[in-house]
């Protein structure tokens, strides 16, 4: 009965990590599948939103509008590739790592950790989670190396090449990209993680904006004095 009773257990933990893994792919996936349709649907969309703005709204108000729309476009545009450029570096050097360890299936890991990775920051350790547990029915040593190596590469993704690759993408400094992703992440879950970066650069380009056009009136009202 004891033996019964632990094995239930087991089970019970395993079947929710695993429900929890695929419920994070699923969101994933559907905001992929979204962002796809938006992109292929990209001028349509645009061209009837345009048209829109300028018959309802005044004619300065809707240029400033359109202004603020074509800076997303473009922001959200860099945050794509920066996160595609992102996956793509954290996939090759978890596949050459593997080969150096001798992990198994290290061409499989490795397309699991770069899909994931595009979750930011911690989307990594999904696909990680997925191959830990592929490489354990193959090779249970391995397992442990393997998981080992995973927590030098996020450490190194995480607070190295995301920051980097990403910041330097959308023009947000890489703690500020840090940060944002994390209070993303604690507030909205996965949604959070993937739109709270381009949001913010979005955001901080207006706040740049802002600033300079403030500081411009300053000095011209000196000048004029």
């Amino acid at each position: 009965a004891l033996i019964s009773d632990e094995g239930s257990g087991i089970l019970t933990v395993t079947w929710g990590a695993a429900t929890s893994v695929l419920s994070v792919l699923v969101d994933v996936l559907l905001g992929l599948v979204f962002a796809l349709y938006l992109l292929a649907k990209k001028e349509v969309v645009a061209a009837h939103l345009k048209k829109l703005i300028v018959t309802v709204l005044p004619q300065k108000k809707a240029q400033r509008l359109l202004s603020i729309a074509s800076l997303t476009n473009q922001t959200f545009t860099n945050f794509v590739s920066g996160q595609l450029t992102e996956a793509v570096i954290i996939g090759v050097l978890c596949f050459f790592g593997m080969l150096i360890l001798g992990i198994p299936y290290a061409g499989a890991v490795s397309a699991f950790v770069a899909v994931t990775a595009l979750v930011p920051i911690f989307g990594a350790w999904i696909g990680g989670g997925l191959g830990a547990f592929l490489i354990l029915l193959a090779e249970p040593g391995k397992a442990l190396w393997f998981i080992l190596f995973l927590l030098v590469l996020q450490q190194v993704e995480g607070n190295l090449i995301y920051p980097k690759v990403v910041g330097k993408s959308v023009g947000l400094p890489g703690l500020l990209v840090l940060m944002v992703v994390t209070i993303g992440g604690e507030a909205f879950g996965v949604l959070g993680m993937l739109f709270s970066v381009p949001v913010c650069a979005v955001l901080f380009s207006l706040y740049l904006e802002f600033m300079k056009k403030a500081t411009q009136k300053n000095d011209d009202k000196h000048t004029g004095l």
